[in-house]
């Protein structure tokens, strides 16, 4: 089968058969099943899209600064099958927690066109592609956070889109202002920045305000403020989503820009490396911060994301290969662990319909397969062995001790130590309290998940700590990714 219909079949399948289940064009008895079977032929078609030749492209290109353009590559089929394998996941999990909700054919429709809209993303070879399937997983997903149809969740979802929508213009614009001083309208491994630039401070102020566009669905610092908006209003398993796969949308929105479009070359060193790096470290010790004064478990749970992608994000911007491989392994680390903690608070309300971290006392001991899954999400989150989130913050350490970047070479690690050590005060007390804590209510019989519930948890919990023990081969894997990146 040729390269570009396994690319556009992986695009539209999702995005098409959405949008007949969002009609109601399928039963509600076969929509689970049908869904499942969507979720499940998408990881099959990438998983043959990986095996074809790399560099295969299909490129429309009548205006060179608006080219499009789809690629295989190996960087973009990474953040394809992982979120596809999330979102298969998250799926499985929303068929037992959406029962009790209205409206789910425009759930499923918007869950599944949503996916669409990031497979072409992680396939987008241009910053045109890049923006138009950036801007169409805004506006899918922005139905999932407003499902619930409530005055609260219409704000949080004009909140999200807004920012989503002035990041990505501000990003678009300054890409395509930066044109001629590209030599390729196309992502190329190391950048494409000319070797003499006319006028290298324009070429650095663009490059900046692209990257911080972008990053907007990362969560950085100033267009961070709808994550913590956003998520406690919608549906837990959209949260997870929302949390720990939407977001890498713009970690590897970021990932194109630095290291394929401008080159981390022209950029290191600059004014501009050291102003990424501080508001990504201000994002840190601020989502830290913010998650540790919160009292509702999704919020706390929201901010804490603001923190985390900032990690990755400092190690985008500290732009070597120690620190590069370390961020890609946090991408996977967090994704895992967010998704996990979400869909752990999705348990908790689904069953007690408890939204506040004060009101888990004594909870553990009823739930005690979800309670063991957070914990061990709290542990990967704080970077304790033998998880893999120790794993990916140990390169971030290494990463940063070797950037001769003056303060940042020891401000990120503080800053870093700083996070884990907050992370730990607002994420283990949910533990420790709900197995120890004695509720206020004494109802000793045991509350049981449903397979649909239990699996997806367990099975993250699993690969957290599986690829904390045994993190060689993805460890490789991205250090063969970062020395395509800084060649």
């Amino acid at each position: 089968m040729p390269v570009f219909i396994l690319m556009f079949a992986s695009i539209l399948l999702p995005v098409v058969l959405g949008e007949l289940i969002k009609r109601e064009v399928v039963g509600k008895e076969k929509r689970n099943q049908l869904v499942t079977g969507i979720l499940a032929v998408e990881i099959l078609l990438l998983t043959v899209l990986a095996t074809q030749e790399k560099g295969r492209m299909f490129a429309f290109s009548p205006f060179k600064p608006l080219a499009v353009g789809l690629a295989v590559n190996a960087t973009g089929l990474f953040f394809a099958l992982l979120v596809s394998a999330l979102w298969l996941l998250g799926g499985i999990f929303s068929f037992n927690y959406m029962q009790k909700e209205e409206n789910q054919a425009a759930y499923y429709g918007a869950y599944l066109k949503t996916l669409g809209a990031l497979v072409g993303l992680t396939l987008a070879q241009t910053p045109l592609t890049l923006f138009l399937f950036f801007e169409l997983s805004t506006i899918f997903s922005v139905e999932l956070v407003k499902h619930k149809k409530t005055e609260q969740a219409e704000k949080a979802a004009h909140a999200y889109e807004k920012y989503s929508t002035i990041g990505g213009a501000l990003g678009i614009a300054s890409l395509l202002a930066l044109y001629p001083f590209i030599k390729s309208p196309y992502f190329v491994s190391g950048g494409a920045i000319t070797g003499s630039v006319s006028a290298p401070v324009a070429v650095m102020i663009l490059s900046f305000l692209a990257i911080v566009g972008f990053s907007a669905k990362a969560g950085l610092f100033p267009l961070h403020s709808w994550l913590p908006i956003a998520h406690p209003v919608a549906p837990a398993p959209a949260s997870a989503a929302l949390s720990g796969v939407i977001t890498k949308a713009g970690i590897l929105c970021v990932i194109r820009i630095l290291y394929e479009y401008v080159g981390a070359a022209f950029l290191q060193g600059t004014l501009v490396q050291y102003a990424l790096l501080s508001l990504a470290v201000l994002t840190v010790f601020m989502g830290s911060m913010m998650a540790f004064q919160q009292k509702l478990l999704k919020k706390r749970l929201a901010y804490s994301s603001v923190s985390q992608l900032s990690y990755v994000l400092c190690d985008l911007f500290l732009m070597n290969k120690t620190a590069l491989t370390g961020g890609l392994l946090h991408v996977v680390g967090h994704a895992l662990i967010k998704n996990g903690l979400f869909l752990c608070a999705g348990a908790i309300i689904y069953k007690t319909g408890k939204t506040r971290v004060d009101e888990l006392k004594g909870l553990g001991q009823r739930m005690p397969i979800t309670f063991a899954c957070m914990t061990v999400f709290s542990l990967g989150l704080i970077g304790i062995p033998p998880t893999i989130g120790f794993v990916s913050k140990w390169l971030i350490m290494q990463g940063s001790a070797k950037s001769a970047l003056c303060v940042f070479g020891w401000l990120v690690p503080l800053m870093l130590i700083v996070s884990a050590i907050l992370t730990a005060a607002y994420l283990l007390p949910l533990c420790t309290r709900g197995f120890l804590g004695t509720a206020e209510e004494e109802k000793p019989d045991r509350i049981k998940l449903s397979l649909s519930q239990s699996v997806p948890l367990v099975v993250l919990a699993a690969l957290v700590l599986l690829l904390g023990f045994y993190p060689l081969p993805l460890t490789r894997l991205f250090q063969q990714l970062s020395a395509l990146f800084m060649p």
